[in-house]
């Protein structure tokens, strides 16, 4: 479907559909005084052209239709067959809008279509700062027809009638803030008795969003819609009579930074990428309820407007709420979202929903109509991201995504290198994009006995609360024991409950060996991550000894020796005052052995803390076996290594119990192949007796 002749949406700036020539329309806006002894001297010159402002009115409440519209043929952005239905009549029905573009019945090759309300306000009143094509600088002018503008206001006038919320998420400079500026600016001048509030995580988003719904309304000075102002400042913006009211604040970490707003019709979330992950969702929350009317029925909206392009803080344990975005586009029904149909991502499943994403060659390049050019414009990202260096091109690919992954994708910086994290990104694209990948489950580990640790645990799902995930459980034998020798498991842990430097979680990982017991090909996956834990309770919830005892139980689950960082030592001592100090892992000294011509350590067990950089590569190693990577069922565990960097600034807890895996298990290997007598006299030391190291007894060799 091709949009045609588009300036015909346009009647009052393209068509001469303007008022009587006396009228106040065409008196600049700032020539018009503002104090009322001078308007009203001034007014006298000008008549008021009520007919026809009246008409105005009823398009800006009914919305506007414009025959022969739409030719079938041509069009990238609505096809038959793809996200266009076509109807025995030759009417085109567009499920994701939930329109029917009906045939033209005089020439069947043409559509008649209609614009929103909203729309036809935005194209023939409002102004917004965009490219003047005469001069090539940026002026204040009346918005153009684009395809992808229609579509936007019929997916918000959607979101409206299904009464969901409205996420987009998308590449920058697609004109969004300026749009729901607009929008904001409709519902000022034509609702009485309300509250608009626009929200950012910086000051920058809701400011730059604020002043432009300001200068959009002040621009209609000299239009019949003009409401009389009563309060303009950098935090309220207010009509003098009909009680509208819209609010610029800045969240920062504040949840309820809409407090006191209880009769709002929009909250506008802009930029909330940039948020601490988490806070749009609770400032959501806390205005829900003001929103609502007999249980269900919505006075309000929520519209969340969100690009990506940066992850995390400098230390790696603050993330920021791209990772939100990532949750509201894949699972929009559970934020009560707006869905569409996903179209964008390769091999996805039959009916995958996602929220409202905008790829980088809509509205890219476009003809004269508005129709965006999909080939040319593809071939144009194509060529700009070939011209870039490799950290800029991976910023860029951020910036401007072609598909949903490519918003969340870690590429630069990375410790294991540009070409894993591309691996490691493919493969966890591929779990978010395809629920049959998404197998891991999530839940709590029970004793059995908490007074005889040795009598196990029980698996208890827990899809809300539950902070331990298996992909899969232990492989047993035909006795109901779990395979013997096929589990290591590895523990990043950590000492103090509360720390002022610090906010270090536990990680404690499983991961699965190959089981010799059965044929090759047999058993599952092999040689991979089957479950992990990352918490650090609070005091109020048991403080550390709940976190060491899910290490504990994730231990005795796998029946696997557990490889714990000899730098934290306090979850040692707890496994032995619990009679489990038979599965901590010795020392892996045939790794050391060939990290270091000496060891200076004395511990019997755990990995020492000296060689974790050592102990990375090891990790590293594993992850070169691009086998290793796409059958990893964690996409955490994914994302977390695609970020990871060594530096002392950047903590990552998940990825230092994934290295302390590998090296169990790369021990174990070694042992498996008979090491060579050099590789044992490395390991082979001279026993010199005990000594208390931080408070445990430790063998000393040398």
């Amino acid at each position: 479907m091709l949009f045609v002749q588009t300036n015909r949406f346009s009647p009052v700036i393209f068509e001469n559909d303007v008022p009587h020539e006396k009228d106040l329309y065409f008196v600049k806006p700032e020539d018009i005084p503002t104090k009322k002894v001078e308007y009203d001297k001034f007014i006298r010159n000008y008549i008021k052209d009520s007919a026809w402002w009246l008409k105005q009115r009823n398009r800006c409440k009914k919305g506007y239709a414009v025959k022969k519209a739409v030719i079938w043929e041509g069009g990238d952005v609505f096809v038959d067959g793809i996200n266009m239905i076509v109807q025995p009549n030759g009417d085109r029905y567009i499920p994701h809008l939930d329109y029917m573009v009906k045939c033209n019945s005089e020439d069947p090759r043409y559509g008649d279509l209609d614009i929103t309300e909203k729309h036809y306000f935005y194209l023939n009143f409002w102004k917004i700062s965009c490219e003047n094509k005469f001069t090539g600088r940026k002026d204040l002018l009346h918005p153009d027809f684009t395809d992808l503008s229609w579509e936007n206001w019929m997916l918000r006038k959607k979101s409206w009638r299904e009464e969901k919320d409205i996420a987009w998420l998308k590449c920058r400079q697609r004109g969004m803030s300026e749009e729901e500026a607009c929008d904001t600016g409709y519902d000022f001048l034509f609702y009485n008795d309300c509250q608009i509030a626009i929200v950012g995580g910086q000051e920058y988003y809701n400011e730059n969003t604020f002043k432009m719904v300001k200068r959009g309304v002040y621009q209609l000075y000299n239009t019949q819609f003009w409401k009389d102002i009563k309060k303009d400042n950098d935090e309220i913006f207010s009509t003098k009579n009909t009680g509208m009211e819209v609010y610029s604040r800045t969240a920062k970490n504040n949840s309820q930074v809409c407090s006191g707003l209880n009769s709002l019709v929009k909250l506008h979330l802009e930029e909330i990428g940039i948020m601490p992950k988490g806070l749009s969702g609770e400032i959501a929350s806390a205005v829900k309820p003001s929103i609502k009317t007999r249980g269900t029925h919505r006075t309000g909206f929520i519209v969340y407007t969100g690009t990506s392009g940066k992850f995390d803080s400098n230390s790696g344990n603050v993330e920021l709420g791209v990772a939100d975005i990532e949750k509201m586009l894949y699972n929009p029904d559970s934020f009560d979202l707006l869905s569409v149909p996903n179209t964008y991502d390769k091999d996805v499943e039959l009916g995958t929903v996602i929220a409202c994403f905008i790829p980088a060659w809509k509205f890219r390049i476009r003809d004269d109509d508005g129709n965006s050019l999909k080939k040319q414009s593809l071939e144009d990202v194509a060529k700009e991201r070939a011209s870039k260096k490799p950290d800029e091109r991976a910023e860029l690919i951020l910036f401007e995504p072609l598909i949903t992954q490519e918003m969340f994708n870690t590429t630069k910086g990375g410790y294991f290198g540009e070409q894993i994290i591309f691996h490691l990104n493919t493969a966890r694209s591929a779990i978010v994009t395809h629920r049959n990948k998404q197998v891991v489950e999530r839940g709590r580990l029970e004793w059995l006995n908490p007074r005889d640790r040795m009598a196990g645990v029980e698996w208890e799902p827990d899809n809300e609360n539950g902070l331990i995930y298996i992909a899969e459980h232990p492989q047993r034998d035909r006795d109901n024991n779990v395979i013997p020798d096929l589990y290591n498991l590895g523990t990043d842990s950590y000492d103090f409950d509360t720390a002022n430097t610090s906010t270090s979680k536990l990680a404690c990982l499983a991961y699965k060996g190959y089981n010799h017991t059965l044929p090759f090909g047999e058993g599952g996956v092999y040689n991979n991550f089957v479950a992990t834990y990352l918490d650090r309770p609070g005091e109020e919830l048991g403080g550390r000894e709940v976190a060491y005892d899910n290490a504990a139980k994730l231990t005795i689950y796998y029946q696997g020796y557990n490889l714990i960082e000899y730098s934290k030592i306090l979850i040692f001592k707890y496994f032995e005052d619990i009679g489990l100090e038979g599965y901590l892992k010795p020392r892996p000294d045939f790794v050391i052995s060939q990290q270091v011509e000496r060891s200076e350590v004395s511990n019997k067990y755990g990995y020492p803390g000296a060689l974790v950089p050592q102990g990375l590569k090891v990790l590293r190693d594993w992850m070169a076996t691009t086998e290793n990577i796409y059958n990893c069922r964690f996409e955490e565990l994914l994302k977390a290594w695609a970020k990871f960097k060594l530096s002392k600034n950047y903590n990552c807890d998940i990825t230092i119990g994934a290295m302390l895996c590998a090296v169990a298990s790369e021990n174990d290997m070694i042992q498996l192949r008979e090491p060579s007598r050099d590789e044992i006299k490395k390991v082979m030391r001279t026993f010199r007796g005990y000594k208390t190291v931080n408070g445990i007894l430790t063998s000393i060799y040398s």
